[in-house]
């Protein structure tokens, strides 16, 4: 059977793809910010007593914002295909449901 809509087939891989790239991204991302973030404060050592808790601030809001994103990319792909899913199953019902429809109906048998 051929399936409809192409496009968005290709749509949800894409979307799937790129979930799992933001998410991994924003992992790596996220931990490195915090741990030069404790390091070396993003050069804000120098300056402020606080530099160090500024750059894990950073990275922890790069690594929340980053996972966020991913999981909502993700998802957006998870919908797009769940609602491909119900159109082809509708589609398949109806196909039963018209092949019941041109079937002869059986007399029951006579018990005679």
């Amino acid at each position: 059977m051929k399936k409809k809509f192409p496009v968005l087939h290709v749509i949800v891989w894409i979307f799937r793809v790129l979930g799992a790239l933001v998410l991994i991204t924003a992992l790596i991302a996220g931990i490195a910010g915090m741990v030069t973030g404790f390091t070396r404060g993003f050069g804000m050592m120098d300056r402020y007593g606080y530099g160090g808790m500024m750059g894990f601030g950073g990275g922890f809001g790069i690594l929340i914002s980053g996972l966020l994103s991913g999981i909502f990319l993700y998802g957006a792909g998870e919908v797009i295909a769940l609602l491909l899913a119900i159109e082809e199953n509708t589609r398949a019902s109806q196909r039963i449901t018209e092949v019941k429809q041109e079937l002869p109906v059986e007399s029951p048998a006579n018990p005679s």
